[in-house]
């Protein structure tokens, strides 16, 4: 089996700190037990809609992950409900809903490293 290429990551998250560019990632936080879509936001997603419309075979991988604020079930519940905002958004944008497949992670699937709980309370766009 061939491996997928990987195109691009986009980091879709919320409004904190607004929008931090690394590389060809782009990080923009949700505020606690939200999954409003701050315009920052939006102009990430939108970015990633793109680059899946132009590859025919482009698919999006959503991957939703919370801090440790709540208890267990309701970070996934939170974090499968801040996928299905980017997912919407990402279908209304043009992406076909084929094209997108999701896991809602919850808390402690995050890098060690990543010490700030508001750099947890985000959804990863990857888009292969």
């Amino acid at each position: 089996m061939k491996a997928s290429k990987l195109i691009g990551t986009i980091l879709v998250a919320g409004m904190l700190t607004g929008c931090q560019y690394a590389g060809d990632k782009y990080s923009v936080y949700f505020d606690t037990g939200s999954d409003s879509i701050s315009p920052a936001a939006k102009r990430q997603i939108i970015k990633a809609a793109k680059l899946a419309k132009n590859d025919k075979k482009a698919k999006i991988k959503l991957l939703g992950y919370t801090d440790s604020s709540g208890s267990k079930e309701m970070n996934w519940k939170v974090s499968k409900e801040r996928i299905n905002s980017v997912n919407k958004m990402l279908v209304k944008l043009g992406v076909a809903p084929m094209k997108i497949s999701s896991v809602a992670k919850g808390e402690g699937w995050f890098e060690k490293k990543d010490k700030s709980s508001k750099k947890k309370r985000r959804v990863d766009i990857r888009v292969y």
